[in-house]
């Protein structure tokens, strides 16, 4: 039974396989970015901005609190990752947000070149006691009309089972981002309606981003450290079309681990639809350019309502597809 655990969960983490460790980190936080392919690092003005590029948080104008839920592999009952984040509008002095970002499971066992002597624990965790997360604030401030850059400091914390004398069983650590975005150039490349609004968004946005930066992870010694899993994105979203009751967009990222050998880890693509300013259609693809049978398809909907908007995606990152869910709540202030 040991054996079967072992061989289907070298199968799950294949795809994420590289030199750094923490690799929950990488876990999409938003239900919108996962049922198009991933995208993110153009596409959030919110607190889900914390995860994908801080100097989204720029566009922010209403106080806000979002959360999303998911089972990253379904058939295992005992997994959940949660995301939860409050936006803080501010005035000149800039944007602000909390975020909280966990994960509950089994806590790893440590590996070492002679192994473990146990290879899965099972431990008693709650809503308090999450096996790890990463606890963030974020800022950001408006350079000019559409150009916003973005900054956060995250205190991260990681469990696991400790089997030998000289390991930690928990790691503390301070991680790093940060990043810019331009939204609304070329504005006359999109088609509007001379019914909509002007200062709805159009034309193309930029955003570049680099997250998780910080010291080596240790838990044994320091030969034997792992850095975070630092990444740089690179997004664009561009809106072809805004009318009265239908707007489309679509949207690539391109996602660099830095340590890595791959020139790109991931390209991420997407699409959505929005339907009487309510419905909101997603499809997109998550390329794999390292391991290609770790590329996957994903699909959602969202509601968007007056200070409620409700997301669900859909994909199969691994053997089984997962659902993905996002709430959040505004008000304006």
């Amino acid at each position: 039974m040991r054996c079967v655990f072992l061989a289907l969960m070298i199968f799950i983490t294949s795809g994420y396989a590289q030199q750094s460790t923490a690799r929950f980190l990488l876990w999409q936080p938003s239900a919108r970015s996962m049922a198009m392919g991933g995208v993110g690092t153009a596409l959030h003005e919110n607190g889900f901005s914390a995860y994908y590029n801080p100097a989204g948080l720029g566009f922010a104008n209403s106080l806000q609190l979002d959360g999303s839920f998911t089972r990253p592999y379904s058939f295992f009952e005992n997994m959940t990752h949660f995301y939860s984040s409050l936006v803080l509008p501010g005035t000149n002095l800039g944007v602000f947000a909390l975020s909280f970002n966990a994960i509950w499971k089994d806590i790893d066992a440590v590996c070492s070149e002679v192994g473990p002597d146990v290879f899965r624990i099972d431990d008693d965790l709650s809503w308090s006691n999450p096996t790890h997360f990463d606890a963030k604030l974020t800022y950001a401030l408006l350079l000019s009309k559409n150009v916003t850059m973005g900054m956060n400091v995250s205190f991260f914390k990681m469990n696991t089972t400790k089997v030998f004398i000289n390991e930690r069983d928990t790691f503390f650590n301070l991680l790093f981002g940060c990043g810019i975005l331009a939204k609304n150039l070329f504005s006359n490349l999109t088609y509007r309606d001379g019914r909509v609004n002007k200062n709805v968004n159009s034309g193309i946005s930029l955003g570049c981003a680099v997250l998780n930066a910080g010291q080596k992870i240790i838990f044994i010694d320091a030969q034997q450290a792992d850095p975070p899993p630092t990444y740089m994105m690179l997004g664009c979203t561009y809106t072809p079309v805004i009318m009265e009751n239908f707007s489309w967009l679509v949207a690539a990222d391109f996602e660099k681990q830095l340590f890595e050998s791959s020139v790109f880890d991931y390209v991420h693509f997407g699409t959505e639809a929005r339907l009487f300013d309510i419905i909101n259609l997603r499809t997109g693809y998550a390329l794999d350019t390292y391991e290609s049978q770790t590329s996957y398809a994903t699909y959602g909907f969202g509601l968007c309502l007056f200070f409620f908007d409700l997301n669900v995606a859909r994909y199969n990152r691994s053997l089984l597809p997962a659902w993905h869910f996002e709430a959040s709540v505004k008000m304006e202030i």
